[in-house]
């Protein structure tokens, strides 16, 4: 519930989350044959959160003033105004009630969004369809969580009334029950955004062929545990974004061979993801002077080192004009990194665009012609090569 006062600074809301709202819908019918089978992809996940916080979220919401129009008709009162406003609202009752009837009426709108939550996570315990199970539990999270943290926050900060009446009520009795399932619920709700066996389980209801093949290398490492199975896991936690697993395995992998180079690499990009972009070339660096890693793990560390440089000179420039003298530095890193591998090509590859960035197109294209029979470490860039030479052909300057 809220003061009919602030209508006129909250109903802006509608302005902005409608259009949202209708995109995302029409997003979701463009995308529902791959949205809703069992290759649940990172954008199937971003759009599924997507139609939870636009399209389910408001319905949560309308039910939240629901429970406080229904708690007041049920105590003997009428509804004087009903408010809806997508993602806020207020029910104004009138009559004459008693302490404990005003505190369930203020109760029943978090009530009902609690229970809508708790019955989406229980759904989602039965349900065997990565999309839904996804969508179930994200609805289940931001739902209860919309209620018991962010209004709470909201009405410490006197911006949404219904917390803060809830803890002045005179029905002082009541309290440190209303305090303990409140804390209760939010001790919760932290453990389920950052608890690990939360994290794990998700990962396994939304990802079941990812899944199937974590459960065919944890029974391989019961029979033979290794050192190097132990970093094919660590890579198969990182590539479902587990990060403190994938960590934990390079960290056992290391432990079995201290000698063994690779997991280092692993514990480099999980620096990456965690935007320890400083920390991961450093480690780089060092593994690339590494006398027990591989001269193919050398240079695709010194790669790695190169590509992170051009994604530091992305922010600083705010992918605006580059100063020559920053190309400098990758563009060494990735000839070191050919001269460690030069059976293959990939390093040669990421030189010459780093050559067509600077704007030196005639160069990058005498590297690009070296390229047309070489071997790839990733076979992917192979494919790449001819576009990379079409825009170094496009872009330079006969005057060069």
């Amino acid at each position: 519930m809220l003061d009919p006062s602030v209508i006129f600074t909250q109903d802006f809301v509608i302005i902005i989350v409608v259009p949202l709202m209708l995109y995302t819908i029409k997003m979701a019918w463009e995308q529902r044959h791959s949205l809703w089978d069992i290759d649940l992809t990172t954008a199937d996940r971003h759009l599924l959160m997507q139609i939870t916080m636009f399209v389910l979220m408001p319905v949560v919401v309308f039910f939240h003033e629901c429970g406080h129009a229904v708690t007041t008709l049920l105590c003997g009162g009428k509804i004087a105004e009903f408010h809806y406003g997508v993602l806020w609202g207020y029910v104004r009752p009138s009559g004459f009630f008693t302490p404990e009837q005003e505190l369930m009426i203020l109760l029943a709108g978090s009530g009902v969004q609690i229970a809508i939550g708790l019955l989406a996570f229980v759904a989602s315990l039965f349900i065997a369809s990565p999309p839904v199970v996804a969508i179930l539990t994200y609805l289940a999270l931001w739902s209860i969580a919309g209620t018991a943290i962010v209004y709470a926050l909201m009405s410490a900060l006197g911006m949404y009334g219904d917390w803060q009446l809830i803890y002045s009520t005179p029905v002082t009795s009541w309290l440190p029950y209303i305090a303990a399932i409140h804390a209760i619920i939010v001790i919760a709700l932290i453990y389920a955004f950052t608890g690990k066996a939360p994290a794990l389980w998700f990962a396994a209801r939304t990802r079941p062929n990812w899944e199937n093949k974590r459960q065919l290398i944890l029974d391989d490492l019961k029979d033979h545990p290794s050192a190097d199975r132990y970093l094919d896991l660590g890579w198969h936690y990182y590539a479902a974004g587990l990060l403190r697993f994938a960590e934990e395995a390079a960290d056992t992998s290391l432990k079995l061979n201290p000698k063994f180079a690779d997991p280092i690499y692993l514990k480099a990009w999980i620096d990456v993801e965690r935007n320890k972009i400083p920390q991961a070339q450093a480690i780089l660096t060092e593994l690339s002077q590494n006398p027990h890693a591989s001269a193919i793990l050398k240079s695709r560390s010194l790669m790695a080192v190169g590509q992170l440089e051009e994604r530091v000179i992305q922010t600083k420039t705010k992918n605006g004009p580059v100063p020559p003298e920053m190309w400098k530095m990758p563009l060494e890193v990735f000839s070191a990194a050919a001269r460690l591998a030069p059976e293959f090509g990939d390093a040669r590859f990421y030189r010459a665009r780093a050559l067509n960035k600077a704007g030196l197109h005639m160069m990058a294209l005498d590297e690009l012609g070296q390229l047309e029979n070489a071997r790839w470490l990733d076979s992917r860039l192979g494919e790449l090569v001819q576009k990379e030479i079409d825009l170094a052909i496009k872009l330079s300057d006969p005057a060069e």
